[in-house]
């Protein structure tokens, strides 16, 4: 398969699955817990308010098993399929891209390249913590505080890395610096 088409291919799958993984399964959510957001939607999260969410899912077992469905499914596949899709795109612009006036050194194009899967293992490790935060799962109480401290982290560095990688690629596409003209 070209490397346009994968892209293309890709491009697709990742807007049909994060329609899915971003729309409709907080919209299910919301519906059958009123006023709650999906933990990994939620960029102002504090471990109170996942501990509280944990509460309130313990006793929705509808939202809860959504939780654990989306998870399980659309959210398996949906990082890597992203990361794959940045990752072409990256490797697509970067032979063109400028540093200083001449091309971008090759461990700067490295660094850059890698950014896609360092969003994707965030992702994943962000959907493992909410599958062990909440229920169906029974964490202890320690390990649920842990859980609860380290996934509003996750939830921003796979925000951060994801963040950082589309900036790079407005930056390469459609913030080019235009070329001086001699006049």
């Amino acid at each position: 398969m070209n490397n346009r088409r994968a892209l293309w291919l890709t491009g697709l799958a990742s807007a049909v699955l994060f329609a899915i993984n971003g729309l409709w399964f907080p919209w299910r959510f919301g519906s059958e817990l009123p006023h709650a957001v999906m933990p990994d939607k939620d960029v102002f999260a504090t471990p109170e308010s996942l501990l509280y969410l944990r509460e309130r899912l313990a006793g929705n077992e509808a939202a809860a098993s959504l939780l654990k469905t989306m998870h399980l499914t659309t959210d398996m596949v949906f990082p890597l399929v992203f990361a794959v899709f940045l990752f072409l795109l990256l490797r697509q612009l970067l032979p063109a891209a400028r540093w200083r006036g001449a091309h971008l050194p090759g461990w700067l194009a490295s660094a850059l390249l890698a950014l896609p899967f360092l969003y994707m293992a965030s992702d994943y490790a962000e959907n493992v913590s909410c599958l062990l935060l909440f229920p169906p799962a029974e964490p202890s109480a320690a390990f649920a505080s842990l859980l609860a401290f380290l996934l509003p982290w996750m939830i921003r560095l796979k925000l951060m890395f994801v963040t950082i990688t589309g900036v790079i690629v407005l930056r390469l596409t459609v913030l080019r610096p235009s070329t001086p003209t001699e006049g």
